[in-house]
């Protein structure tokens, strides 16, 4: 005799993981009656009869809701994906739910486990830090009711979550009012002049959802969200580099008879690449050269070589000219690194490797070699290791730029001590 028995698997949410901002899920196990039919499946077997519309489609008069799970009696595991009321006349007759074949099957996790660390113990999803961010700096009192009184509830996680759970449970069975959802978008790499990542710009979109309830207008607190969003951005924008790229703002969406409210806000958010040491490229000045600066990074780097310093004579009553070889002027070396970031173990300001700093700017090293090729006789000349080689040299000039990200661009000039240098020690080949 055929048997109808399923097992429903209600889901019920608990409490939010303290990283991704998930609610963990449980499912509670009760027997009801059902039919799953494959698409296209047509049967008068129930009051007003039937016709499977999806892939697998349940047919059942017991209660069932959307997120809830289904077993059959081959354990095989289904997600509701909608479940619709059919009545007949003012008599319901059953549900028609659209079910996610789940094969094989495995449970969700309720916690989202151990996350990737750096070498300061921070993790390292931009997610999370973003989600970090907005729960240190967003001000819950800055987010109200349309009484103007009452704090709007929000939460703030993940987007995606790895179980099916519609956002309208959320807002009812939850009892929030808006919900801030971080996800990530392409993420670019920045390089140094060796081609090494130095550093990485990751794109994080912060989307906002809420809907209409007794005393709470959508569009009211969807408002005050974004505003809130750019205070945060405004007034915190420093520790990895945080600024606003785009704001979207999508049509409101149905769900199901609940209209749902949004926008999003996509965040720049430029970080060290914690994997990258520095860029080797280091300087010794100050008396005796004691002191060694490295910098933490180089973007670009070049060489410009002078003119051979070749004089062209023009000696009377003759034809042609007569070259007189004169001196070879010193050759630049122009190095330019990102102020924006570096590791915490070799930072633009002194020390570089410890606190406090004793710097005021991160370009200040620059400031006191140039001063000291003037002031000081220990400050003759430094020595760039660059190349693969030490090499003498002045620093002539160094410039900060300011627009969109900072860099300093500083201009070392090669010195000659010595009259017949050798081309390799003067190029620093040797």
């Amino acid at each position: 005799m055929a048997n109808a028995d399923l097992t429903r698997r209600e889901q019920s949410l608990g409490e939010q993981d303290s990283i991704t901002g998930w609610y963990a899920p449980s499912y509670a196990e009760t027997t009801i009656e059902g039919s799953i039919q494959p698409k296209g499946a047509a049967f008068p077997t129930l009051n007003i009869g039937a016709y499977a519309r999806y892939p697998h489609t349940l047919f059942t008069a017991d209660v069932i809701r959307v997120g809830d799970e289904v077993k059959d009696a081959n354990e095989e595991y289904y997600i509701v994906k909608s479940a619709d009321q059919f009545w007949w006349l003012d008599q319901f007759s059953h549900y028609q739910c659209e079910l996610e074949k789940r094969s094989p099957y495995a449970q969700p996790p309720t916690t989202s486990g151990t996350w990737h660390l750096d070498s300061s113990s921070l993790k390292t999803d931009a997610r999370y830090r973003t989600k970090l961010w907005l729960e240190t700096y967003l001000t819950a009192a800055n987010m109200k009711l349309d009484n103007g009184s009452t704090n709007a509830s929000t939460i703030i996680s993940f987007d995606h979550p790895p179980y099916y759970c519609p956002i309208s449970q959320v807002f009812l069975t939850k009892n929030v009012d808006g919900i801030f959802s971080i996800g990530k978008e392409p993420v670019q790499a920045l390089y140094t002049h060796d081609h090494y990542p130095y550093a990485f710009i990751e794109s994080v979109p912060i989307s906002c959802y809420t809907v209409n309830k007794a005393g709470l207008t959508a569009t009211n607190l969807l408002e005050q969200m974004e505003q809130e969003i750019r205070h945060v951005a405004t007034d915190h924008p420093l520790g990895s580099i945080r600024s606003i790229d785009v704001i979207r703002h999508p049509t409101p969406e149905n769900i199901g008879g609940i209209t749902l409210w949004s926008f999003t806000i996509v965040i720049r958010y430029k970080r060290f690449n914690d994997d990258y040491a520095n860029s080797g490229v280091s300087i010794t000045y100050g008396d005796s050269q004691a002191s060694t600066y490295t910098f933490p990074n180089v973007t670009s780097l070049s060489l410009k070589d002078p003119d051979t310093g070749d004089v062209r004579l023009f000696p009377i009553g003759r034809i042609g000219n007569v070259t007189q070889n004169l001196c070879m002027e010193d050759y630049e070396i122009i190095l330019t690194g990102d102020l924006d970031v570096a590791p915490s173990t070799v930072t633009w300001e002194r020390p570089q490797a410890t606190t406090p700093k004793t710097d005021s700017v991160p370009w200040q090293v620059f400031a006191e070699i140039k001063f000291g090729n003037k002031y000081n006789n220990d400050q003759t000349f430094q020595n760039l290791n660059v190349f693969g080689a030490n090499i003498p040299v002045r620093i002539t000039d160094f410039s900060v730029e300011e627009i969109d990200e900072k860099k300093v661009t500083v201009s070392f000039r090669r010195f000659s001590a010595t009259t017949g240098t050798a081309y390799k020690t003067w190029y620093g080949l040797t």
